[in-house]
């Protein structure tokens, strides 16, 4: 029925009216769950009837006096968004897409706009669109030619090892400025690096009129976006990590839905690649536990010390290089596995790469910084990120009240006493200090310093937050019987941690989106669970979306 009213509605346009090129702005709808019942069951009506009144133009579908959605059969779209349990507001939600001609000359797309409304009733309202960004032709080109690369991709690169380094252990500041200038560097690796970077950035290049900071990169951005589809047929390391980077770029403007869809690409690319497995690797990734061996009621597991593979003086080159090949490659995995764990809890979906597909061993505990030799925060970050997979796996499961069993209470309680002993089994130096975090942010490990804490912290506040785990009948099924402390603690102490860092080191807490993430996740909690409010830490230059802090 809706693809002839498709055709109907097409063969009645003009012939000389222009194609509407898919360009979106979307706003979001809220429906109570009664009413999504009552919309899965029902047929959509054809497109001739949603056309709006000449008294309705302007006026948003939410406050239409309609129950039936009335939109333009030129310009607008309806579609639903699933967000689970864990998510920051659960449940289905419409997208009120708007399509608008395209610009000539821009390379932007405004298909996910962020503006969430707290219900049906309250009038939607969608985002400024997105400045118009540079075409590619106006920013350097990064190519195979013997001419030396750009000053400003130089300089853009150097200031993405400044800001956002450690959050992408993968890509080796040295190793990678070294090739930079060989031009051994892939463009589309080149082009994801500058558009993280660009919004660090005050080049007058990149600063168009009244644009913002996320925005000053659109074009670097637009340009990896375009090469991605070329490399289906050809998949590399390179372009996993740039996906991924893309991703991240997505989320840092406000555009949740592109940091789903390119970590999907993501993702995808680094199984057809067999990422997951041993296959290929010689030396690194073989030893140590993985994610399927972690079993929560077993503590011997918990207290099994591996040792990091160190490079002995024997070594050859060929094989050091091979070595490094192989940790570019596993440090590029569980980059991937970091944010899908992450994207899945703030969404309420299921995990995408499953524990029992990784062979691979988890980043050694016992890793050290070379040139330091204080242990590296990134290794514990990835373990405790694992459990929170788990965990919101299995709160995502909860559909009603005989969800909530004795044994979904049992598996919680084992979780939780993996997370603990895995925190307390930690170095000394990786305990959150004035001391400690100073050191890291010295050695340029601040980010991911910080990320452990708050993340254990996050952990504790899903376990125990009483209104996560209560039934139909509303009441509530703590963990424990001091479930209600605990998660008033950890939120607290997120809260104290991230007003620390803005004295000691704001970049830290700029360096990563989660960061923010996981402080309002911690906000969020309910004001019976709360008795004071807590301090949440203003919003800077690192542009997440809205959807999460508003």
């Amino acid at each position: 029925m809706r693809r002839q009213s498709l055709q109907q509605t097409r063969q009645s346009l003009p012939r000389d009216d222009p194609p509407i090129d898919p360009r979106l702005i979307y706003s979001v709808q809220s429906f109570p769950p009664s009413s999504l019942a009552s919309a899965s069951h029902h047929t959509d009506p054809p497109l001739a009837q949603l056309s709006p009144k000449p008294e309705d133009e302007g006026r948003s579908t939410a406050s239409a006096p309609s129950a039936v959605l009335r939109l333009s059969t030129r310009n607008r779209m309806p579609y639903f968004r699933y967000f689970g349990p864990t998510a920051i507001m659960p449940g289905l939600k419409q997208m009120v897409v708007k399509v608008r001609p395209k610009q000539h000359g821009s390379g932007q797309t405004t298909s996910d706009q962020h503006t969430v409304d707290a219900s049906p009733t309250q009038a939607s309202t969608t985002s400024p669109p997105i400045p118009e960004a540079r075409t590619p032709m106006e920013i350097p080109l990064y190519d195979a030619s013997a001419m030396a690369p750009s000053p400003l991709l130089t300089h853009l690169c150097q200031l993405f090892f400044l800001h956002l380094g450690c959050s992408f252990p993968f890509l080796q500041r040295d190793r990678f400025m070294r090739d930079l200038e060989e031009k051994q560097v892939d463009a589309i690796l080149v082009d994801a690096v500058c558009a993280l970077a660009a919004r660090f950035s005050t080049d007058s290049m990149l600063m168009g009129h009244d644009a913002q900071p996320p925005d000053y990169g659109q074009a670097f951005a637009q340009r990896a976006k375009a090469a991605i589809p070329d490399a289906f047929p050809c998949p590399s390391v390179a372009v996993v990590q740039a996906a991924l980077l893309l991703a991240y770029d997505e989320f840092g403007a406000s555009r949740d839905s592109g940091l789903w869809m390119y970590l999907g690409i993501s993702i995808r690319m680094a199984q057809d690649l067999g990422m997951q497995t041993l296959q290929g690797l010689r030396y690194e990734g073989r030893n140590g536990p993985t994610p399927n061996s972690i079993i929560p009621d077993s503590p011997g597991h918990t207290s099994h010390r591996e040792s990091a593979p160190s490079a002995s003086p024997q070594q050859t080159a060929q094989e050091q290089e091979q070595r490094a090949v192989e940790r570019e490659r596993l440090d590029t995995f569980w980059s991937i596995f970091f944010l899908d764990r992450v994207i899945s809890s703030g969404t309420g979906r299921p995990v995408t790469l499953r524990d029992r597909d990784i062979e691979i061993s988890f980043p050694s505990l016992d890793e050290v910084d070379p040139v330091s030799c204080w242990p590296s925060p990134y290794p514990a970050l990835i373990r405790i990120i694992h459990l929170y997979g788990r965990v919101t796996d299995l709160l995502n499961r909860i559909r009603d009240a005989t969800d909530i069993t004795g044994d979904l209470q049992k598996q919680l309680g084992q979780l939780e006493d993996r997370l603990t002993l895995i925190y307390q089994n930690l170095s000394p130096k990786l305990h959150f200090n004035a001391v400690n975090f100073q050191q890291y942010v010295k050695i340029n490990q601040g980010t991911n310093f910080l990320l452990l804490h708050c993340w254990f912290h996050t952990l504790i506040v899903l376990l125990h937050q009483p209104t996560l785990l209560k039934t139909l009948e509303g009441t509530p099924q703590s963990l424990s019987i001091n479930s209600r402390e605990l998660s008033m603690s950890s939120a607290k102490t997120v809260s104290d941690i991230l007003a620390f860092t803005e004295l000691i080191d704001v970049r830290s807490g700029l360096g990563n989106p989660f960061t923010r993430y996981v402080d309002n996740s911690c906000v969020m909690l309910p004001s019976n669970v709360l008795p004071v409010p807590i301090k949440s830490i203003p919003f800077s230059n690192f542009h997440l979306p809205r959807i999460i802090l508003s």
